[in-house]
């Protein structure tokens, strides 16, 4: 029931009056005494009866408040629902503030990269040369000192702000009243994310409110979000592009490589590079004349894009050198390496075998040696010997040799496939490699290279960190 002050205050004056305890006459009739006990409780209920009129004010207000935000929200996500640029994102939000509080000046200020400074995207009644200069420290007052204390600043006249703040030149602002407001997100961890700020100054009609602070802050969160969400999407389409390049850069990898099965009369070779991202720096390769053959392995330090970049020099060079020989290769490479390399901390490790008739010759350069399976399943091993590549240009390297019989296995490989580890953070090792291979020795190639494969993928469940090549090539 609303009651309008006025009336309340007469009927008050009539039960002040009835309180004598005189008769009451009503159109000239008496009609009797009213008990004076009747008049307290009257103006209790009164008193009642305003309190709940206040009330009802106050839940109006409410509403309406709880009605123009919902009406922001709608409004800037009918306007911002299409944007996907957060500087026309800013434009838009600059409107709406503007719109809202009928602010002559405003600006949107955002932080840049380096997430220390911010600067102005878009401004109202700001000259153009005083954009060009502003720059706001996180911390510096008042809008770095807003986005700092992530929380807002309502300033009904400045001059009353303590005196260790610095305020502005006077006739700075036409009004003396000021809001700024923090732009924040959550994002997908859902931790507060500071973007920038919203000023407002010079109000048309004098002086911010807490209401103007209540609609601008319900503005500024719905713009974090956008803000947020165009970053995100930018920084999708920038990693769909990345993607889509480095699977080019694969194909590309890949189409160096030499086919992963060969046979002739004289051998039946087999390889298999296994990358930790779309690219490596593992490297193998063969070069068949007849009963003569030369395979390489290689390892690039490290993995990826700049690895695979330098694996492709390495493979140019060996290419280069296949009439070389084998005791001249590795120097020649070495030689190349170490200038195309100079300047960089990136070197390679490679293994080269040459195999004719019944004899094997064996070229390291700081790589695993290669291992020789006899059909009995006893295993030879190589020396380690030699530097990496790339490291000094007059390193020494050596040629080892040994005897090859029909049905022996020769075995190459990158560190990669012994280092690589289960979830528990045991290495896969050699020796769980030689038995496999030992095991398997008197099947087809390409089954002892593929149960490989399987039981190192399966062991590490198809997380390893690092490339893992090995190529096979049986005598026979």
């Amino acid at each position: 029931m609303y009651l309008p002050e006025s009336i309340l205050k007469k009927l008050k004056g009539i039960a002040a009056l009835l309180g004598d305890g005189k008769p009451y006459r009503f159109d000239g009739v008496e009609i009797g005494k009213i008990p004076p006990e009747f008049f307290p409780v009257m103006n209790g209920f009164m008193d009642v009866i305003k309190h709940e009129e206040e009330e009802i004010r106050y839940i109006v207000r409410d509403i309406i408040d709880a009605y123009e935000e919902l009406h922001i929200f709608h409004t800037i996500n009918e306007n911002l629902g299409s944007l996907l640029d957060e500087n026309e994102v800013s434009r838009v939000v600059l409107e709406e503030a503007v719109g809202i509080v009928k602010a002559r000046r405003a600006s949107v200020m955002l932080l840049d990269e380096s997430g220390e400074k911010m600067r102005i995207v878009h401004a109202k009644g700001i000259p153009d040369r005083v954009l060009k200069k502003v720059e706001v420290r996180v911390g510096d007052p008042y809008a770095g000192w807003v986005l700092e204390k992530r929380r807002p600043l309502l300033v009904e006249d400045i001059e009353k702000l303590p005196k260790n703040i610095k305020l502005p030149k006077r006739g700075e602002y036409s009004s003396k009243s000021f809001l700024i407001v923090p732009i924040l997100a959550r994002n997908i961890r859902g931790e507060e994310t500071p973007l920038g700020v919203i000023n407002l100054a010079d109000k048309e009609n004098g002086v911010f409110t807490a209401g103007d602070l209540k609609l601008v802050t319900a503005l500024a969160r719905a713009a974090g979000a956008f803000i947020l969400n165009t970053r995100l999407i930018k920084e999708m389409r920038k990693n769909e592009i990345l993607k889509h390049e480095l699977e080019i850069a694969a194909n590309i990898q890949k189409s160096l490589l030499p086919p992963e099965k060969f046979e002739n009369d004289h051998v039946s070779i087999v390889g298999v590079c296994i990358p930790a991202g779309y690219v490596g720096g593992d490297y193998f390769d063969y070069i068949v004349a007849d009963d003569k053959i030369r395979a390489v392995i290689g390892d690039v330090s490290g993995h990826g894009l700049g690895s695979a970049l330098y694996m492709s020099s390495f493979r140019s060079f060996f290419r280069a050198l296949r009439d070389r020989k084998i005791d001249q290769v590795m120097p020649l490479l070495n030689h190349f390496l170490s200038k195309d390399l100079s300047g960089v901390e990136i070197f390679v490790t490679a293994s080269i075998i040459d195999i004719e008739g019944e004899r094997i010759k064996v070229s390291i350069a700081g790589h695993p040696p290669p291992l020789i399976f006899k059909e009995s399943g006893k295993m030879k091993s190589f020396k380690n010997s030699g530097m990496p590549l790339g490291i000094f240009p007059d390193a020494e390297f050596h040629v080892q040799r040994s005897n090859l019989s029909s049905g022996d296995l020769v075995f190459m490989y990158t560190d990669g496939l012994v280092d690589a580890r289960n979830p528990r953070g045991h290495p896969f090792g050699l020796k769980r490699v030689a038995h496999i291979i030992s095991a398997n020795i008197h099947k087809d190639i390409s089954e002892i290279a593929e149960t490989l494969k399987t039981s190192i993928l399966d062991y590490t469940k198809n997380r390893h960190q690092d490339d893992m090549t090995f190529l096979l090539v049986r005598k026979k």
